[in-house]
């Protein structure tokens, strides 16, 4: 009998660090291939079916920067982008808000109340 038939063996892998999570690929070399999602744990979080040979992988992590929500005045952020300290000044007086800064993989990096 043939060992291999109907197994996969593991072909490609790569690490997100944005997200922290394996990408990894398996195929069985003649029909079939597989891309799993994993957990730093190994727990798989989700599989997709791919080509016979999946063995290239590329993960293309771009940076975005900007100022979202309700502002209703000019809003500054300096340097953009930064790595240490974020200096946010505004024109117009705020009676009451909230500054929220989010970092490029969506992480909320600071929430402070503004206002008397």
């Amino acid at each position: 009998t043939d060992t291999l038939a109907g197994s996969l063996a593991p072909y490609g892998m790569l690490y997100d660090p944005v997200n922290e999570v394996l990408y990894t690929t398996a195929t069985d070399f003649v029909s079939s291939g597989e891309l799993h999602i994993t957990g730093l744990d190994g727990t798989v979080l989700s599989t997709v079916p791919v080509g016979v040979s999946p063995g290239r992988l590329a993960l293309d992590l771009r940076t975005a920067s900007g100022v979202a929500g309700d502002v209703g005045t000019d809003v500054r952020l300096f340097p953009n982008p930064t790595d240490d300290r974020l200096q946010v000044s505004w024109e117009a007086p705020v009676e009451r808000g909230e500054v929220v800064v989010h970092d490029t993989a969506g992480r909320e990096v600071l929430r402070q109340r503004v206002g008397p």
